[in-house]
């Protein structure tokens, strides 16, 4: 699939490097993950990557001119400036992105590039390579984990999990969560007020945090907790509506919930 943003992809194949792009992009990927856009064709050009900051270090940026003779261009993580260039018809060449909530979205919109062929033609990373977490970048028009592959992962971390402290269970004689059946809000929630500690009316030790786990992510984890969903052709606008008194409700007890227990953040 040919990527465009209402306008035609008018300069570079990053990938089309094979075995000199492919060891480009090993050097230099750095965040959740990038998807690609666009891309040049030979040494000596110039990729416009949009990532964070703590993404591409400069020893990255000039390993990667050292070994390629390709220069890095880094541009400033933006969705609304990423939205400007995509318009424009000139986005970056990669974009630092989150498979899980990022890939569908996009490649609906037909503004990624399908690697099938790269990974196909290239002789230094093939899909044999990929761990199976990679799938996420992959989307076929209407499930995720199926179809073209529009991006690859250069990490992951287990963003919606709870870590807690053992010695806190322990102290409190809190049996530990399972490791095997999920464990609901109301659970977590009745197992903070009771790993709480409190001495001359002072709270001395909270009994959990949701540390991290804001906006759509925290919203979405607590809609799936309640049997719903905030992904459904007409019931997005719905479970949106139907989540937002919880989180409400939530935000007002966490003042009395807050380090037996915490959520891992996001990227």
């Amino acid at each position: 699939m040919q990527t465009h943003a209402r306008a035609p992809v008018s300069r570079r194949r990053f990938l089309g490097l094979s075995a000199a792009g492919a060891a480009a992009g090993a050097a230099s990927l750095s965040g959740c993950a990038l998807q690609v856009s666009t891309g040049v064709s030979s040494s000596g050009e110039t990729v416009t990557m949009m990532v964070k900051a703590d993404d591409l270090s400069p020893d990255l940026v000039k390993q990667a001119k050292t070994d390629t003779g390709i220069t890095i261009k880094r541009v400033d993580y933006d969705i609304t400036k990423l939205i400007a260039m995509l318009t424009s018809g000139n986005p970056p060449d990669l974009v630092r992105g989150v498979g899980a909530v990022d890939a569908a979205y996009f490649a609906a919109r037909d503004v990624m590039q399908d690697l099938d062929g790269y990974f196909a033609a290239g002789s230094v990373l093939g899909l044999d390579d990929l761990d199976p977490v990679n799938d996420l970048w992959r989307y076929d028009g209407t499930s995720q984990g199926r179809g073209p592959r529009y991006g690859m992962a250069k990490d992951f971390s287990q963003d919606s999990m709870f870590w807690f402290d053992t010695a806190a269970f322990d102290k409190k004689n809190v049996t530990y969560p399972s490791e095997t059946e999920p464990v609901t809000f109301d659970e977590w929630l009745d197992n903070a007020q009771r790993l709480a500690q409190q001495s001359k009316g002072q709270t001395t030790v909270f009994g959990g945090s949701y540390n991290g786990l804001v906006k759509l992510t925290l919203m979405a984890t607590m809609t799936a907790s309640a049997g719903g969903t905030l992904i459904a052709n007409l019931q997005a606008a719905a479970s949106v509506m139907y989540v937002v008194p919880i989180l409400l409700v939530f935000l007002v007890a966490q003042r009395g919930f807050v380090a037996g227990m915490s959520t891992s953040g996001l990227k």
